[in-house]
């Protein structure tokens, strides 16, 4: 599942190791997400803007002048041809959650934080209020029992179900926080209740496609997703009970007890 080529691997994993706060970097996966979800954001939003986001607030010390630039020249050749591709509706979901292993699962993780945190920037798109402005260490949760009558726009019910699955795979110790069992109590995460997680892990590539299909219409201007898409998104918040004898939510074949409900 290869997010770059093996040139532009090379190329951005330098830029990375520039980073002066190697502790707010993001990892390759996870800059592919972030340059995902910008290139999916319908209007231009200028690198000053998203750059911090990849690199921390201190951003780079780069080697010197020349290579710096041919550095963040790649950086900036990798946005643009992905933004290009958003474009011509070529750009697509770089992982297959049916037929990955068990160890992907940090990747896929590392990649929906990076597209989280890019999405998250631009959220009025999206027809969505929230107070306060997101960041890695505490985002602000959106789960549907958060909306409120006046807050719902066209798009608005349905993209805080898409944002929900995000969120809860690239945090999923906001799992209690986003999502609610039938009694309407939080749903528990972890080994004591139902793998959430494993299951919104099946969901992320519908819920990604609807974000980049709500983008695709506001920038063909269009609107956002019709009303024959929204029992769709109205599923992927139901909590369901998982046995521990029943196939694993994450589609590996094997039992829950013996794949992500270790």
């Amino acid at each position: 599942m290869p997010v770059f080529t093996s040139q532009e691997k090379r190329y951005l994993t330098k830029l990375l190791a520039c980073a002066v706060n190697q502790g707010k970097v993001l990892s390759l996966d996870g800059l592919h997400g972030y340059l995902y979800g910008l290139a999916i954001n319908p209007e231009p939003i200028f690198p000053s803007e998203w750059l911090p986001g990849i690199f921390g607030e201190e951003m780079l010390e780069l080697p010197g002048e020349e290579e710096g630039n041919h550095l963040m020249g790649s950086l900036l050749e990798v946005y643009n041809r992905m933004t290009q591709q958003s474009q011509d509706k070529e750009l697509t979901f770089p992982f297959d959650i049916r037929t990955m292993d068990i160890e992907d699962i940090p990747r896929v993780r590392a990649w929906t934080h990076g597209f989280f945190l890019a999405i998250s920037m631009f959220r009025e798109v999206w027809g969505l209020v929230a107070d306060g402005d997101f960041d890695d260490d505490e985002p602000e949760p959106y789960g549907v029992e958060d909306y409120g009558e006046e807050d719902v726009a066209s798009g608005n019910v349905e993209m805080r179900a898409c944002f929900s699955v995000v969120m809860g795979v690239a945090f999923p110790e906001r799992i209690p926080e986003l999502f609610h069992d039938g009694a309407g109590n939080p749903v528990t995460h972890g080994k004591k209740g139902p793998n959430l997680e494993a299951t919104l892990l099946t969901l992320l590539t519908d819920a990604v496609a609807s974000l980049q299909k709500y983008a695709n219409s506001a920038r063909d201007g269009k609107g956002g997703i019709n009303s024959d898409d929204y029992q769709h998104h109205q599923q992927l918040l139901r909590v369901e009970k998982i046995g521990r004898n029943d196939p694993c939510t994450c589609g590996s074949g094997a039992k829950y007890k013996k794949c992500c409900g270790k």
